[in-house]
Order: structure tokens, then C-alpha cells, then sequence
């Protein structure tokens, strides 16, 4: 039988951050709405358009 493993959750990965080349580093949520506080990785270059 395979052994379970749990790790903590990742909001970058779950939101897709680490392909915009950010990681999330806190998180506000209301009622009304969640707001995800991002940071843009060093050394990252954004899309060209």
C-alpha cells in the first residue's frame, strides 16, 4: 500500500501565480470578496507583447 503524503497548501501554484512569474505572499478574504498580496520574483522577465 503507497504511503499518503499532505503537504501545506500552495496559493502560487493553486492560483497559477508561478507562470505570471509572481508568488503569493499573504491573503485578505471577506465576505465580499479575497484579495491575494503578490510579489514578482527577482530575475523573472514578463511576457513581450
Amino acid at each position: 500500500m503507497s504511503e499518503t503524503t499532505f503537504t501545506g497548501p500552495d496559493l502560487t501554484t493553486f492560483l497559477g501565480l508561478d507562470a505570471l512569474g509572481l508568488t503569493a505572499v499573504g491573503q485578505h478574504l471577506t465576505v465580499e470578496c479575497a484579495v491575494i498580496e503578490c510579489r514578482m520574483r527577482t530575475g523573472v522577465r514578463g511576457p513581450v507583447l
